[in-house]
């Protein structure tokens, strides 16, 4: 039986890169990027093109230093035409181009952040993503996210995942944005979107989980395990607040149980993983903990005559 490869959408320039006040810069952002490309992630989200020049820069260079691999580059914008037109701008020397356009869905957001009605939000869902691939003209794919999805009401993330779809969205993430979902909230809402939206199996299901309650690669990985086929992360988990999931914790787990995840696979070099560990850490001034699965530096070693030989 073929595995069903997951795609690795990578964070770090964008998500990541709103968590730390070092000031990054388009050196050690280039740099970490040039590192995602040979750790051989599918997704490369380089930055947000109308929030800064040093975003545009990085977009621009990745989209231009990309174009003899397979990576994807992606410029993320808000559900307006000016931010759309910029994120283009940044990437149209792309070899594989996403523009990833967003706007909030739950009631809270609608309410306190937005100042917007249900029928504003879907309309400017569906524009934004059919404006998209108007500007694009067949070259690359539109990624589009309901933000803070698992706060949202079901029935309307089916109504607004079924409008982007119909306008041309070639991938639907579905963020979980304050880390707010336990156990089984990933699954139903993936299993109720194909239920409600049947177009949804012409498009990539991706998602995208924050740590804030502890559950991100968990929730990551029961996305994968019930339809999801793209999972955004970040390397060591940075991110907003308590960070995003790890990128290395969610490989490391397809890897490694394959009792679980045996039809899985990734495209990931795995021996990569610690040394962009570290020059992200260093770079972005946020020192991995010893004891963090994977990279760091108390992850594989034992101090107890249980787990090692000779120890007095």
């Amino acid at each position: 039986m073929k595995k069903r490869n997951i795609n690795i959408f990578d964070t770090t320039l964008r998500d990541g890169a709103q968590a730390t006040e070092q000031n990054v810069g388009i050196f050690e952002r280039k740099a970490i990027g040039e590192g995602l490309i040979e750790l051989g992630v599918n997704v490369i989200e380089a930055g947000f093109a109308s929030a800064s020049k040093v975003d545009f820069e990085t977009i621009k260079y990745l989209a231009k230093k990309s174009s003899d691999t397979n990576t994807h580059i992606a410029s993320l914008s808000r559900a307006v035409e000016f931010e759309i037109d910029k994120s283009w701008e940044a990437l149209k020397f792309a070899k594989n181009p996403i523009i990833h356009t967003f706007i909030s869905t739950s009631n809270i957001h609608m309410k306190e952040k937005l100042n917007m009605s249900r029928t504003q939000v879907y309309k400017s869902a569906v524009n934004s993503v059919r404006y998209a691939k108007q500007i694009m003209n067949g070259k690359g794919k539109v990624e589009f996210s309901l933000e803070d999805a698992t706060r949202t009401d079901k029935e309307f993330i089916a109504k607004v995942v079924e409008g982007v779809i119909d306008a041309g969205a070639d991938i639907i993430n579905l963020p979980d944005t304050v880390g707010y979902a336990q156990r089984g909230e990933i699954k139903d809402m993936i299993e109720y979107l194909k239920f409600k939206v049947p177009k949804i199996n012409t498009v990539q299901i991706s998602v995208h989980c924050h740590n804030d309650l502890g559950q991100a690669t968990a929730n990551s990985l029961e996305g994968i395990l019930f339809g999801a086929n793209q999972v955004e992360c970040t390397i060591n988990g940075v991110g907003e607040r308590a960070g995003n999931s790890a990128m290395e914790e969610i490989v490391a787990s397809i890897v490694t149980r394959l009792d679980i995840y045996g039809d899985f696979t990734t495209s990931i070099d795995t021996r990569k993983f610690g040394s962009l560990s570290k020059i992200v850490s260093e770079f972005f001034n946020m020192k991995v903990q010893p004891n963090k699965a994977i990279v760091g530096n108390h992850a594989f070693k034992h101090m107890s005559g249980i787990h090692q030989d000779g120890v007095n």
